[in-house]
């Protein structure tokens, strides 16, 4: 893990899952949010959170997850949103639920079996792929998204920001968003 001062560390999971199964549980480079922050992509954390969460899922005997370009979308339009809005929370900014943000970008539609999952984490100021995934596996709802069988797609985004807003009053922040999702015909 790289050396790091944590001054804030939040984390935050969600499932859902629709069908015959019962809940077990490219963007732009730069971006300029409302605030003066400076808004950055991070796909090269995102490819190492990936290659983590899938070295850690292959110790355990479970299928590797393959990279979802409409899941690493929803993960991006959250991320930005998240920053953008100066908030913290699975909810998007108009307060509809998670399942619902992430339907418009994995549709259930036509499928018989639907299941999508969710983490999020934010570091002050920085954070890397083993301290995201090491987090996660260490929180008992997190570490039951990272490790459920079921799930076989994944996307991430990973995004810094200079001095963000709102909640996390204007600290240079990382925010990530882990996107899972499940879908059989």
């Amino acid at each position: 893990m790289l050396p790091r001062t944590r001054a804030a560390l939040v984390l935050a999971a969600a499932v859902v899952s629709t069908g015959s199964l019962v809940a077990a549980l490219p963007v732009a480079a730069a971006h300029r949010a409302r605030t003066d922050s400076a808004v950055v992509a991070m796909p090269s954390l995102d490819a190492q959170i990936i290659a983590r969460i899938n070295a850690v899922r292959a110790q355990r005997g479970l299928s590797r997850l393959r990279l979802s370009v409409r899941l690493r979308s929803a993960a991006d339009f959250h991320s930005y949103e998240m920053i953008r809005h100066g908030y913290f929370s699975h909810d998007s900014a108009d307060g509809s639920s998670p399942w619902k943000r992430l339907g418009r970008f994995y549709p259930a539609a036509g499928y018989r079996r639907w299941q999508v999952g969710e983490t999020l984490l934010w570091y002050s100021p920085d954070v890397d792929a083993a301290g995201a995934v090491g987090d996660w596996l260490g929180s008992p709802e997190h570490r039951a998204i990272l490790l459920a069988p079921g799930f076989t797609e994944i996307g991430v985004s990973a995004l810094h920001a200079t001095a963000a807003s709102g909640s996390f009053q204007g600290q240079e922040v990382t925010l990530i968003t882990a996107d899972f999702g499940l879908r059989l015909r």
